[in-house]
């Protein structure tokens, strides 16, 4: 995994009683939750993103793997309030993704992302947002159209309070650093599926001169 970056100093250590096997299971107790994001957690840490890039029939660029604690988020999937979990963030470059599955080629395994929502728009997004999920996990994913200029920001997740597909910012999965990107640049946001509350959303940031903008989301039920 070189070139990957690891950020795991807050992992915390499992407690009996939890079902490793299915992360799909409901936590029955905090000691449960803790295991179920110590599995997490040591699952991100051991997934090759690299090859995780080549799957998708995508170049690697950059990828970072950092352990958040989101309070809001946590306690909407009824968990413990300081439960940290994994965050992935990777820059790909997936211009060919398109011809690699014309001709067959890209790898179609539990790997492959099942795209659930997405949305395109040359004028506000320029380019293409999708959400997802991908095994075990949960993908927010932008790709920057081919004659569009540079873009700096991010894709963030969250778990959405109400049933309603109203893409909120609220419960925030997973924060996500700003990185620049070129036309047909990829940026890939990837979050643990929580075994609860299967209400998610992606949005994309662009990165300002101070702060930051949401310029527009995707939301679906997993």
């Amino acid at each position: 995994m070189s070139g990957v970056v690891l950020a795991l100093s807050l992992i915390v250590a499992g407690a009996p009683g939890a079902s490793a096997d299915d992360p799909t299971s409901t936590p029955a107790s905090a000691a449960e939750w803790r295991e179920w994001s110590a599995d997490r957690i040591a699952e991100a840490s051991a997934t090759d993103w690299e090859q995780y890039a080549t799957d998708r029939g995508c170049l690697y660029e950059s990828g970072e793997v950092a352990i958040q604690v989101n309070t809001e988020a946590n306690l909407q999937m009824g968990a413990p309030a300081d439960l940290p979990l994994p965050a992935v963030a990777l820059v790909l470059d997936c211009t060919g993704r398109d011809d690699l599955e014309a001709q067959g080629r890209a790898t179609v395994t539990p790997l492959a992302t099942t795209w659930l929502a997405c949305k395109s728009n040359a004028t506000t997004l320029g380019g293409k947002l999708c959400i997802g999920k991908n095994g075990t996990w949960v993908e927010g994913e932008y790709t920057r159209n081919l004659n569009a200029g540079n873009f700096t920001g991010f894709v963030n997740l969250y778990k959405r309070i109400t049933t309603s597909y109203d893409c909120s910012t609220n419960g925030r999965i997973a924060d996500n650093i700003s990185k620049t990107i070129g036309g047909g640049g990829t940026l890939l946001a990837v979050a643990p599926n929580a075994p609860t509350n299967y209400r998610y959303s992606a949005y994309l940031w662009q990165k300002n001169f101070v702060g930051s903008t949401p310029i527009d989301g995707v939301c679906t039920n997993i």
